[in-house]
């Protein structure tokens, strides 16, 4: 998904140059370099939050709202008025407990149909591009299955939002992610993060059993196909993949970033720590990258997890740097 300097990532850049873009999730691992791009391309930044944090991009405007309440997020996109909204924020997690299910419910369904609702209401040509996830199969195009609680409540979403689509020619758009990985990643029990952490360590680290595949895409794709997807004039589909078109198991993975560490240390796997009911699903990058114009293929994995491991090599050892007197 990386594009050449004369194509749409250039044009992404000068349609969003000065649009004012409304961020959810701000402080997530996608949200922290999506609002890196878009400061970068200078566009004015409102980053919608459920609990305050310091806004670490200048001119960035923060609003905490009380995601449960649709009257509170509708004064502050009445408020805001954004040409753009990126939606990344919600529960993730593979759990598949019952509590997991009113969780995810209330995390992505209830704050979601929140966000969508109060645009369609009050800001009906505001496009506004959410996360979703390949872990749920697209029920815009075929019958649903999932496996999580995580995954039914994307489905919800979709279902939602491409109804709004349909029936109201609403601009509103998910964006369905594998399994991102890259740099600067706040959630360590992430595998990426997990296995890296521990061969920094020089200790072991103890997976599932690694048979489970799925598309691991890099972070700067990520953000790539969503700037495009933002950008991109008369867009219609209502749900593009973002990821790599390709599978690759979690022993694949982190037998990679042992070769690449050099790592001597042995890694256990362990079949009980298999969640049931996993999905393995590719993108279909063919589509996504006709319809938003893309160039070339995506972060090859081993380049990928290359640039990984030495920003985290790199942040080990400003860690250990001693103070300047």
């Amino acid at each position: 998904m990386q594009v050449s300097a004369d194509d749409s990532h250039e044009r992404a850049e000068r349609a969003l140059r000065d649009a004012r873009v409304l961020v959810t999730g701000s402080n997530g691992f996608i949200g922290r370099h999506l609002c890196h791009r878009l400061h970068a391309q200078g566009a004015q930044l409102v980053l919608l939050q459920r609990q305050a944090h310091p806004a670490i991009w200048p001119g960035a405007r923060a609003l905490v709202v009380d995601t449960s309440e649709r009257a509170g997020i509708a004064s502050a996109l009445r408020e805001t008025k954004p040409d753009v909204v990126f939606h990344l924020a919600g529960f993730v997690s593979g759990e598949r407990s019952r509590e997991a299910m009113t969780r995810a419910f209330d995390g992505n369904v209830l704050f979601s149909a929140n966000i969508l609702l109060s645009c369609l209401a009050h800001l009906p040509e505001t496009r506004v591009i959410f996360t979703s996830s390949l872990e749920a199969s697209n029920p815009l195009q075929t019958a649903a299955e999932t496996g999580s609680a995580y995954g039914v409540s994307k489905l919800m979403v979709e279902v939602l939002s491409g109804t709004l689509h349909e029936l109201y020619a609403a601009p509103m758009f998910s964006a369905r992610l594998g399994m991102v990985y890259g740099p600067s990643d706040p959630n360590c029990d992430r595998l990426v993060p997990t296995v890296i952490r521990a061969f920094l360590k020089r200790e072991a680290p103890h997976l599932s059993s690694g048979k489970r595949r799925s598309d691991w895409v890099y972070i700067d794709d990520v953000i790539t196909g969503l700037l495009a997807m933002a950008s991109k004039p008369a867009l219609q589909q209502p749900a593009l993949d973002l990821a790599s078109g390709e599978l690759h198991s979690v022993r694949e993975v982190a037998e990679l970033l042992a070769s690449i560490m050099g790592a001597t240390v042995p890694i256990h796997y362990d079949p009980s720590r298999d969640r049931p009911h996993e999905q393995e699903r590719a993108a279909d990058m063919v589509t996504t990258r006709a319809v938003l114009g893309l160039r070339g293929a995506a972060t090859d994995l081993r380049t990928g997890l290359t640039r990984t491991v030495e920003a985290y090599r790199a942040l080990r050892r400003s860690s250990r740097s001693p103070a300047p007197r």
